[in-house]
Formats: structure tokens, sequence, C-alpha cells
């Protein structure tokens, strides 16, 4: 895939996932940004989580493990496919769209609902299954998609505030793809 189509997938893609938030969102009468607060605090401590992820999963990428192998090569050539040659600010719109969209739906609207309907625990559990599911581009990456949607469930009940998961996962996202691209250098096929 030619590198110059990354923003349209992006916005296509997260666009249809922020979509569907707000739908489902308008279903069950849990609109996907009602618990936006923009607190500086919960921001903050999402900045320190999107650092803290990035830290705890490098060293899977460098892993002989064959799971971490096979998963650090998946990732690899998905951003190869996508994101090589990308401009620092097509990685940051890519990312904020991700974290936004992703966030809107998973934690906004989904988790939201089914805690409204269980409790805090099974609702970031299973929000947090749906959120691994969804990016099961192998299944180590499922399982640990599965362990970040967690975490970032569990940011969303410790602040109170949407905004801490949002800025976790985008700044995940753009710290490992400018490491990914930048730093390890990974070049179009």
């Amino acid at each position: 895939m030619d590198r110059r189509s990354v923003l349209p997938v992006a916005f296509a893609v997260e666009g249809a996932l922020l979509l569907l938030a707000f739908g489902i969102g308008a279903a069950t009468g849990d609109p996907p940004f009602a618990r936006l607060r923009y607190d500086p605090t919960a921001m903050a401590i999402g900045a320190v989580g999107g650092v803290a992820l990035l830290v705890a999963l490098l060293p899977a990428m460098r892993s002989d493990w064959p799971p971490f192998s096979r998963l650090a090569e998946a990732v690899r050539e998905v951003v190869r496919r996508y994101f090589a040659g990308s401009s620092l600010l097509e990685l940051a719109i890519v990312s904020a769209l991700a974290g936004v969209a992703e966030e809107a739906l998973f934690r906004g609207v989904v988790q939201t609902a089914l805690a409204a309907a269980w409790s805090p625990v099974p609702a970031v559990l299973v929000a947090g299954a749906l959120f691994g599911l969804a990016h099961a581009v192998t299944v180590t990456y499922a399982v640990v998609a599965t362990g970040v949607g967690i975490a970032l469930g569990i940011l969303l009940v410790a602040t109170g505030d949407l905004a801490a998961p949002i800025v976790t996962h985008a700044l995940y996202d753009f710290l490992a793809l400018v490491w990914l691209v930048r730093i390890e250098g990974v070049r179009e096929p």
C-alpha cells in the first residue's frame, strides 16, 4: 500500500469506530464522551501511562521468545506496510485518531454501559477483552492488547475522566510509531 494513503485509511477506520460509538451510545443512553472532563491531573496521569506502556512493551519487541518475536515481526510488518516514510505529523494524527475513536468506543460506551449493568470490574475486563479482540493481529497481540485495554479501563475508573485513557492510548501509539519508524528505521517494502 502506498504510504500516502495512511491518513485516508486512518480517517475511514477510526471514523467508522467513532460512528459505531455514537450509534451504540445512542442505543444505550451512554454518549461516548459523557465522561470526558479534560481534568489536567487525569491528562498528566494519561501521559505517564503512555510512556509507561512503551517502556513496558519495548522489551517484548526485542524478545527471542517465539510468541513475542512473532508479535514483533507482525507489528513491524504493519508499520512497514502503512507507516514507513510517514511524517511526524502523520504519525501524530493517526495516533490521536486512534486514541479518541477507540477510547470513545471501548471505554466511553462499552465499558460505561457494562458498568451500569454489572459493576466496574467485569465491565473493565469485558471491554478490555473486546479491545484485545479488535487488535488480534496475532494471538499474542490480542493477549497484550487485552492487558492494555484492561489498564486503560482501570485508568477510566481511577480518574473518572475519559481523557486519561485517550491520552495514554494516543501517546503510546505515537511514541511506538516514532520508535519503529524513526529509531528502528522500519523501511517501506
